[in-house]
């Protein structure tokens, strides 16, 4: 009992703090600069994902790889070192709360603007999300991008095909717009399936056109009239193939054009489904980690020499 106590005390408490501090003070920094006050121009891809996913191993290098050390770990395994696999698990048991709390952010701090009609958009300061007073979706005049793709293999994991199918719809203020040649506002919507392995030849067929059709069914099922609100999409790899598929619509598109997710859910409840995910996630990664922990003994040594270095510095 007294070992897992001080594995508690000086391993997996660290841990913790580590953790929420990094998700707390990030996440708080995320927002002032890039959300709040837009002091810098604000990347999806690097604000949500790629930042919260490097930058956690500057505040694990310092302060827990020191303690992972002082676990009798044998130096060496078959394919690796244990002190580095250790160190990847705490990692990866902060990145994806990291980039889940981006999320909650995004959507906890979100505005909401309320318009007559998507025509008077311009008129008002960019907000997150947006409802509309009346609305005509033009299904008709969609824009629809289609590409496959294999993903790159790395390490032990093969590389998988992904089909993905993207549709976008013109926004008009009512349905006598649907003469209008041009848009400023548009629906997108998302289909995408990914694979185990490379798919050739008639598998590969099979498997498109299984997706075409279960997508096709899907999207003329949707009542997309009855939304809720709409969710702006940011700046990330959805927009670039959502602007692709704008290209393939009979309707041109102004060169800043909206494009939005419609969400068919009480807004109240926007990031209720996000926050349920980050808990189990962070809950999972501590719970890993500790069994993870009470695995190897302490290395007696360099216990002792870690105790009396911090109990002569305090």
């Amino acid at each position: 009992m007294t070992l897992v106590k001080e594995k508690i005390k000086l391993i997996y408490i660290p841990y913790l703090k580590i953790g929420l501090g990094f998700i707390a003070v990030y996440t708080f920094l995320n927002w002032i600069l890039f959300v709040k006050f837009q002091l810098f121009p604000k990347i999806d891809n690097i604000t949500q994902i790629a930042i919260p996913i490097f930058l956690p191993v500057i505040p694990l290098l310092i302060w827990l790889r020191p303690r992972i050390k002082l676990l009798k770990l044998k130096s060496r395994f078959k394919n690796g070192d244990w002190v580095a696999f250790y160190f990847f698990c705490a990692w990866i048991g902060l990145v994806f709360p990291a980039i889940k709390a981006q999320d909650i952010m995004i959507e906890a701090t979100g505005k909401l603007t309320h318009l007559e009609n998507i025509n008077s958009i311009g008129n008002v300061e960019p907000a997150k999300f947006y409802t509309l007073q009346k609305c005509y979706i033009d299904k008709k005049d969609m824009g629809m991008y289609y590409h496959e793709f294999v993903t790159e293999a790395r390490y032990k994991s093969p590389s998988n095909t992904v089909i993905r199918i993207n549709i976008v719809i013109p926004i008009l203020a009512e349905i006598s717009d649907t003469v209008n040649k041009a848009c400023n506002a548009w629906i997108g919507i998302m289909y995408n399936k990914p694979f185990w392995g490379v798919l050739k030849g008639k598998e590969l067929e099979d498997e498109r056109k299984a997706f075409v059709e279960e997508s096709q069914k899907d999207f003329e099922s949707r009542n997309i009239q009855e939304l809720i609100y709409l969710d702006r999409v940011g700046k990330n790899y959805q927009m670039d193939e959502f602007r692709e598929a704008i290209k393939r619509s009979k309707k041109t598109s102004l060169s800043a054009a909206n494009i939005f997710t419609a969400v068919n859910a009480p807004f109240e409840s926007r990031y209720t489904y996000d926050l349920k995910w980050f808990l189990v996630i962070f809950c999972i990664g501590c719970g890993a980690w500790f069994g993870l922990i009470l695995i190897p003994p302490f290395d007696e040594h360099k216990l002792q020499q870690f105790k009396a270095k911090h109990d002569h510095s305090e």
